[in-house]
C-alpha cells in the first residue's frame, strides 16, 4: 500500500460511513476516490479524500461561502449564483454543461455550515421546488453532498467529499461513470489548489 494511501486511511478514523461498502475506483498523488452502491438507486455514491500538509478551515469555509466563484473551479459549472442567505445556510443556483445531446442540468441546493475549533462540515441537499423551473435545463431531484475538513494536531487537514446524486433522464453509461469517478478526482483537486492560493 503507497504511503499516501495507508495516511488517508489512518487520517479518516472517525469519518468512516459504517454502513457503506466503499470501493476504491481511482488515485491520483495523494487523492483518492471511492465508490459504493446505494440500495434503490441507480447512479452510486462517490467520495474523494486527501490531506493537504498545511492550511485554515477558515479558508475552506472561505472558499465554500463564495459562491460566484464556484463556476471557476467546479466541474463543467457554466453559472453559480447565490439566490439566498440564511444565517449560515445559502441556497444556490447551479448550472453544469453536459456533452450533446445530454441536455444541460440545473442543480438548487441548500448548503449548511458547521464549524468548530478543528472542524468544519458544510451539508448540501437538493431543494428542486425551491423556485420555478427552466425548461433549458433537467432540474436534478436528488443531490447529497459533504464537505469535510479536519484540522489535525500536525497542523495537517484532511479534506473528505461526499456526493451522492441522480442527474434525471437518460444518462450514457460512460457519463455516469465519469461522474463517480472522475468528477469527484477533478474537484478535489481544484479544492486543493483553492487550499493552497487563498
Amino acid at each position: 500500500m503507497k504511503k499516501s494511501h495507508l495516511l488517508l486511511l489512518v487520517s479518516a478514523v472517525g469519518f468512516s460511513f459504517m454502513n457503506d461498502a466503499w470501493k476504491e475506483v481511482k488515485s491520483e498523488g495523494e487523492i483518492i476516490v471511492y465508490n459504493t452502491q446505494v440500495t434503490g438507486f441507480k447512479f452510486k455514491k462517490s467520495k474523494a479524500e486527501t490531506i493537504i500538509k498545511s492550511g485554515y478551515l477558515a479558508k475552506a469555509e472561505s472558499i465554500l461561502k463564495d459562491v460566484e466563484n464556484y463556476k471557476n473551479w467546479m466541474y463543467n459549472c457554466s453559472s453559480s449564483k447565490l439566490l439566498k442567505t440564511e444565517g449560515e445556510k445559502l441556497f444556490i443556483q447551479l448550472i453544469f454543461d453536459a456533452p450533446w445531446p445530454v441536455t444541460d442540468r440545473e442543480l438548487i441546493i441548500e448548503s449548511s455550515f458547521k464549524s468548530s475549533d478543528n472542524q468544519l462540515e458544510v451539508i448540501s441537499k437538493a431543494i428542486p421546488n425551491y423556485i420555478p423551473s427552466n425548461e433549458d435545463y433537467v432540474r436534478i431531484e436528488l443531490s447529497n453532498g459533504l464537505w469535510q475538513f479536519n484540522l489535525k494536531k500536525n497542523g495537517n487537514i484532511f479534506i473528505r467529499n461526499t456526493n451522492h446524486s441522480n442527474p434525471g433522464g437518460n444518462i450514457p453509461v460512460w457519463l455516469s461513470t465519469t461522474a463517480v469517478e472522475d468528477i469527484p478526482l477533478e474537484t478535489m483537486q481544484e479544492m486543493v489548489k483553492l487550499m493552497n492560493r487563498y
